[in-house]
C-alpha cells in the first residue's frame, strides 16, 4: 500500500466495513483476461482465524466455469462513497473507505456447507439468523467459498473543511428529525385529548398557523413551550 497513512489496522473497524458494505466486487481470471463481478456475499471464519467469504449464484455460467479452471481470486468492497470538489482539478477526490483481498476460491458441493453459506450469506445482508434451508432449496443454487489469504482496509476521508461542514449539516438533520418527532407527539397528545386544531391552538395563546408548524416539526420556542404544555395537560415538554 503506497499511501500508509490511509491504512486502517484495527480489526473491529475492519470488521466493521466487513459486515456494512452487503456487495463486493470479485475478480477472476479468465485464460489470461480479468473477469470482475458484482456479488453478494456471507461472512464467516475459519477455524485458524482466516476470513471465509461465500457466495451464491446460478447452478450453470461464465463464472462457475473460470473457477474450475483457476482458484486464483481478488475481491474488493468500499463503502461512505462520496465525491468533494475543490478550487483546482487536483483538489477534486473522493472519500471512501475500502478492503481489499486476495485468496482461493472453489465451488461447495457439500451440501451441509451449502445450507451454512446460505445462512452466513443472510445473516450478513439482514443481520437475521432465522433463515432455514433444506436440499431442495440449496440444489438449485451454487455456492462459492473464498479463503481468503491476504487482506487490506485503507480509509480516504474527506478534506478537514469539507468534514466540518458535513459535521455541521449532519447536526442541522439530527436537529430537524428531532423537531419533527417532538411535533409527531404533539399532534398524538392532542388527538388523544379529542381537541381540534384551534381548540389547542387558543389554549396556548397561539395562532392555529403556528400550532400546525409545531405539528409539522417546526422548533417550538423556549418561551413557547410552557404554554404548549399547558394547553396538552402536560407536566414536561414534549421531547425527542
Amino acid at each position: 500500500m503506497t499511501r500508509r497513512e490511509r491504512e486502517i489496522t484495527n480489526q473491529d473497524e475492519i470488521n466493521e466495513i466487513l459486515e456494512d458494505c452487503k456487495y463486493l466486487h470479485l475478480g477472476l481470471v479468465d485464460d489470461g483476461m480479468p473477469y470482475v463481478v458484482p456479488l453478494n456475499y456471507g461472512l464467516d471464519r475459519a477455524d485458524d482465524g482466516h476470513l471465509i467469504v461465500y457466495l451464491h449464484g446460478a447452478t450453470t455460467g461464465r463464472k462457475l466455469d473460470i473457477i474450475k479452471a483457476n482458484s486464483n481470486c481478488c475481491f474488493t468492497m468500499e463503502r461512505m462513497v462520496q465525491p468533494f470538489e475543490g478550487r483546482m482539478a487536483c483538489q477534486y477526490g473522493v472519500a471512501y473507505e475500502c478492503i481489499m483481498g486476495t485468496g482461493k476460491i472453489h465451488i461447495v458441493t457439500d451440501e451441509n456447507e451449502k445450507m451454512h453459506a446460505l445462512v452466513k450469506l443472510m445473516e450478513t445482508q439482514t443481520g437475521r439468523v432465522d433463515f432455514e434451508f433444506d436440499s431442495r432449496m440449496v440444489s438449485i443454487v451454487s455456492v462459492m467459498r473464498i479463503d481468503a489469504d491476504t487482506l487490506t482496509a485503507k480509509r480516504r476521508p474527506l478534506p478537514e473543511q469539507l468534514q466540518e461542514k458535513e459535521n455541521a449539516n449532519r447536526k442541522l438533520k439530527e436537529r430537524k428529525v428531532k423537531s419533527e418527532n417532538v411535533g409527531l407527539k404533539i399532534k398524538a397528545r392532542r388527538e388523544e385529548l379529542g381537541m381540534s386544531i384551534l381548540q389547542a391552538a387558543k389554549k396556548a395563546h397561539v395562532c392555529r398557523a403556528t400550532w400546525e408548524r409545531y405539528e409539522k416539526g417546526l422548533p417550538v420556542r423556549s418561551d413557547k413551550y410552557e404554554k404548549v404544555c399547558y394547553a396538552l395537560d402536560l407536566i414536561e415538554r414534549p421531547r425527542n
